[in-house]
């Protein structure tokens, strides 16, 4: 469903959040908006990733019914500040340990700091959790239907190099095949 990838760089690639984000960045507005073309795949891949176990996806639809109803998203640019706390949080569950290869690799494939790529990244991650709250609500998305969109997003296949090997897209076999080489299976 690339419409979920659509939806979401069309609310938060809007000029009035990338503008919004440089500002608080004090980043350029095309680099900024360069980095949330790549950002938002990665998070929704994340997410993908994370709920291909049927206790992912439970978990994930826990998580947007009770914590993310969209009010984040609805809050508009005003929010982005507020919302890091949260996002770090967010990003701890979905890329674990690999939070900060993930934002180096951001970093690294937008030209913007690391620091900035993380920054970057807890703001985003509220507004996509409450997009996807407001899409499971809306659909009726049970934990599978949930799965399901989010895997038939195609992000992990938009990611480029490096993200794409942490995150199951182009460039790699992902966190999972990685564990599996390091645990002998292939």
């Amino acid at each position: 469903m690339s419409s979920l990838l659509d939806g979401l760089t069309e609310r938060l690639g809007s000029d009035d959040f990338v503008e919004k984000l440089s500002g608080i960045l004090g980043a350029d507005k095309a680099q900024t908006s360069a980095a949330v073309q790549k950002a938002i795949p990665a998070l929704v891949a994340g997410l993908a990733r994370n709920a291909q176990t049927p206790q992912g996806a439970q978990a994930l639809h826990n998580a947007l019914a009770n914590d993310h109803d969209g009010s984040a998203l609805d809050a508009g640019p005003q929010a982005l500040e507020t919302n890091q706390e949260q996002g770090d949080k967010i990003l701890g569950h979905v890329f674990g340990p690999n939070t900060g290869a993930v934002q180096a690799q951001l970093a690294a494939n937008t030209g913007m700091g690391a620091a900035n790529a993380g920054s970057l990244l807890q703001m985003l991650a509220p507004m996509v959790m409450g997009y996807l709250g407001q899409q499971q609500r809306g659909g009726g998305l049970d934990a599978g239907g949930l799965a399901s969109v989010l895997g038939g997003s195609g992000a992990a296949g938009m990611l480029p190099g490096g993200l794409g090997a942490l995150l199951g897209g182009g460039g790699g076999g992902g966190l999972m095949s990685a564990i599996g080489k390091i645990f002998g299976r292939r």
